[in-house]
């Protein structure tokens, strides 16, 4: 259990403290917060482009943070011999979040086109109700009243 190990004795497991660093604290705390020694332990030298992914991979499910990418940005500057691995981590969120903003885009614009279109289709209803109390020869203040149709909308119809 790791909870229950200090993080000064964590730092001191080199391969693995950097796992179990996370995992201690990737459900509990920011983990900005941990950038310090996250940074100490990959510049330690222990760790693999392969374990970095996984690592970012893990903190991506289960980690809590304010701005992921200023997290992987920093350590991206603070480490070197990671840098390209994280920075290419942050251009492949950037480009999930695009492509998530243009499917929410999408279907925001579906459902405002639906919601228009059901807009047009009462409108045409409420005309031909209209035209149909016209020439049964209701009085316009009655089909105005039913319809909800303006006195305009009205007038238009009867020329």
């Amino acid at each position: 259990d790791v909870t229950v190990i200090s993080d000064d004795e964590i730092m001191q497991h080199r391969r693995i403290a950097l796992l179990e660093l996370v995992q201690k604290h990737a459900r509990h705390k920011d983990i900005m917060e941990l950038v310090e020694p996250l940074v100490r332990l990959l510049l330690s030298d222990y760790t693999t482009d392969k374990q970095v992914k996984s690592l970012m991979s893990y903190l991506l499910q289960v980690g809590e943070t304010s701005n992921l990418e200023a997290l992987i940005t920093t350590l991206a500057s603070s480490v070197p011999k990671h840098e390209e691995t994280l920075m290419t981590i942050a251009e492949q969120l950037r480009q999930q979040g695009r492509q998530e903003g243009r499917q929410e885009g999408r279907q925001e614009g579906i459902q405002l086109g639906e919601t228009k279109g059901r807009q047009e289709g009462r409108q045409e209803a409420l005309i031909e109700i209209a035209k149909n109390m016209l020439h049964n020869g209701m009085d316009h203040q009655t089909i105005i009243d039913v319809t909800g149709l303006s006195t305009e909308d009205l007038a238009l119809l009867t020329h």
